[in-house]
């Protein structure tokens, strides 16, 4: 076999690869319909519940969302985070479009006008971004 061959086999079988990764990976799954905003940094304490519409919003962005391993620099915490009952999702702290799901570890993307969405909303009870 000539040394081409070999090389896009190879790449399909990787592709292959990813490709059964990205389809079977777990996603998000919110059942509640209640979202509570934390946000604990430089002095602010806030802990509070959204309204029905915000949480709603919320849901929609964050639910059914692939998560995947990865090793991110943004910089997460609980005390930045939007609940859902027992989920914790903690929002990057640089204003990156990346979410940290607390209890697996794993992260899932949104977009930058989602990360603003999110943004608008928590803007009103005092979270503010970049929090580093």
């Amino acid at each position: 076999m000539n040394k081409m061959v070999v090389i896009v086999l190879v790449l399909c079988i990787i592709g292959g690869a990813m490709s059964y990764i990205y389809i079977f990976s777990k996603k998000t799954d919110i059942i509640s319909n209640q979202a509570v905003l934390v946000y604990k940094y430089e002095g602010k304490n806030i802990n509070t519940k959204l309204t029905n519409q915000e949480s709603m919003i919320l849901k929609k962005i964050l639910n059914h969302k692939r998560m995947y391993s990865d090793n991110p620099s943004c910089g997460f915490d609980k005390d930045i985070s939007i609940r859902f009952d027992g989920q914790i999702f903690e929002l990057a702290c640089d204003d990156d479009p990346i979410i940290k799901d607390e209890k697996s570890g794993k992260y899932l993307s949104i977009s930058d006008s989602e990360r603003e969405k999110i943004d608008k909303i928590i803007s009103k009870y005092g979270a503010t971004f970049p929090a580093i």
